[in-house]
């Protein structure tokens, strides 16, 4: 009897609490996708279509807000409002992979979800030791729920989605389970968050994106109708606690300010600005302490936060300290692309060679992760050893690092498979670029020299192939193995992705 009490007075509770918030509950969707992957240790192959649900929040015609990984890899989408038994199909309309956010909007009976659905308001950004409610569908049950906790810690953290882009997020005691994502966190009434991660390591450690990251993102899309993205600054920088560092950098020890930069990355946006050893002290008038952290409405955060609400093409003035003389600089915002993705990528077809059984693919965090759980450490060294430090070697002239990932194994190379995993660096003796620059060399010398030669980083071992036996294993590998293309490039490159013979590329036009 105790036990049925109690349950009962759960129930009541969380009746009660959200019954006052009855606009809040029409504005909160659920979410049902349809997904696919592409592995990028087989990038030929796609994984078996999934389902999954999570949650969102309407807050207008054409803009339902949810988080990016409740979308992601998205084949097939549909939406179901509150209380509400129809389902309506949708699309992404806009998505940040690196904010984990996405904006949605139904395309069959817009009319109708529309007329009866409410909007939600965005309300103002809670404090510390705020109560704040999660607002969702999470598993366990197919009725909306409402959690209640209070807001714990504000700071910068890595979102788990990307895997490496850092922005500001509040943590809660609110529960926020599997299916809660993308709903929406309200206090008074309005949302002030969006739920998006939990930790399985402690108890009710949940977080969710604040209203400082969730207008930025749509005030990016506002702007011009497209979600351009964060600035990458580029920059390494450590922090300024050693007196000795101070001294020797023209500043006193007693300052208390400044960070100073340690690495550029070849293709940062800064790099024309700010240059390795420079201290920054102030960004936009806003002083850098010696701790690498600033004042903001969230306490004291890291010093990233002031870049966070810049926008491509903004300009920005940076007080630094260059040769122990002070000096302001001021520089454009622009985009920059990392050589080696960073981040988790979807919507993504990993580009691959198929050449006599050698698969050749871009090395990437999700190459790397094919390793497993654990990838960080068991990973081979030198692919780590590019991955962390390539972007940062002034006298690199490759733009990206082209590995061979695995040896479909056939008569023809039954002796090179011990070179699988190695960081390929030369093709005939001519040293390539990036991967199309692969492609290139290897169809210009099959189709011109008696055998091809490909050599390797940190071995003398080298492939040597016989071309005139190459078309014939080619065929056996389209067969044995079901790969109906031994080729997909990466977009924009102006290859086409087929099953590639030498009529493709127009040689000619490419330099060696």
């Amino acid at each position: 009897m105790k036990y049925l009490i109690l349950i009962s007075v759960i129930l009541t509770f969380n009746f009660s609490a959200f019954s006052f918030d009855e606009n809040i509950a029409k504005a909160t969707v659920k979410i049902f996708n349809k997904s696919q992957s592409n592995s990028a240790y087989s990038p030929w192959d796609y994984s078996n279509v999934s389902g999954g649900t999570g949650s969102g929040v309407v807050l207008g015609e054409g803009r339902i807000l949810t988080n990016a990984h409740v979308v992601s890899n998205s084949k097939y989408l549909y939406i179901k409002r509150n209380e509400d038994p129809y389902e309506y199909p949708a699309k992404i309309v806009h998505i940040a992979h690196e904010c984990d956010l996405a904006v949605l909007d139904v395309t069959d009976n817009r009319e109708e979800f529309y007329k009866k659905i409410a909007f939600a308001e965005l309300g103002v950004s809670p404090q510390l030791r705020e109560k704040v409610n999660t607002v969702g569908y999470p598993k366990g049950g197919s009725k909306i729920s409402v959690t209640e906790g209070v807001v714990s810690r504000i700071e910068y953290h890595i979102y788990v989605h990307d895997g490496a882009s850092k922005h500001l997020a509040i943590q809660t005691d609110a529960a926020i389970n599997n299916g809660n994502s993308g709903g929406p966190v309200v206090k008074g009434g309005k949302v002030v968050g969006i739920a998006y991660q939990s930790r399985t390591d402690g108890q009710n450690i949940g977080y969710f994106i604040p209203l400082f990251v969730v207008e930025r993102f749509l005030k990016d899309i506002d702007m011009d109708g497209k979600y351009d993205g964060y600035i990458d600054n580029g920059l390494i920088v450590s922090d300024m606690k050693n007196t000795g560092l101070k001294k020797y950098s023209g500043l006193s020890e007693d300052s208390g300010v400044g960070i100073i930069v340690t690495a550029i990355k070849r293709n940062s946006p800064l790099k024309n600005f700010i240059k390795k050893d420079d201290v920054i002290l102030e960004i936009d008038g806003v002083s850098i302490a010696d701790d690498a952290t600033v004042t903001s409405e969230f306490g004291r955060v890291e010093w990233i936060h002031v870049l966070e609400n810049k926008f491509i093409n903004d300009k920005v003035k940076f007080k630094i300290m260059r040769d122990r003389k002070m000096k302001i600089v001021e520089a454009k915002m622009l985009p920059s692309e990392n050589m080696i993705s960073n981040v988790n990528q979807y919507e993504f077809d990993y580009p691959y060679f198929i050449k006599a059984g050698y698969v050749f693919t871009v090395l990437s965090r999700d190459y790397l992760e094919s390793w497993g759980k654990n990838w960080y450490y068991d990973a081979e060294l030198y692919q780590m050893f590019h991955y962390s430090f390539f972007e940062y070697m002034e006298k690199e002239k490759r733009d990206e690092i082209v590995v061979l990932s695995k040896i479909l194994p056939a008569d023809i190379n039954k002796y090179g498979r011990e070179l699988s995993n190695k960081i390929v660096k030369k093709v005939n003796g001519k040293e390539i670029k990036d991967f199309n620059d692969l492609i290139y060399k290897i169809g210009k010398y099959e189709s011109k020299e008696e055998f091809l030669t490909i050599e390797f980083e940190n071995t003398s071992e080298m492939l040597i192939i016989p071309t005139n036996k190459i078309k014939e294993s080619d065929d056996f590998i389209r067969k044995t193995y079901n790969i109906r293309n031994l080729l997909r490039v990466k977009l924009g490159s102006g290859l086409r992705n087929s099953g590639f013979d030498n009529s493709i590329i127009k040689f000619e036009k490419q330099k060696a």
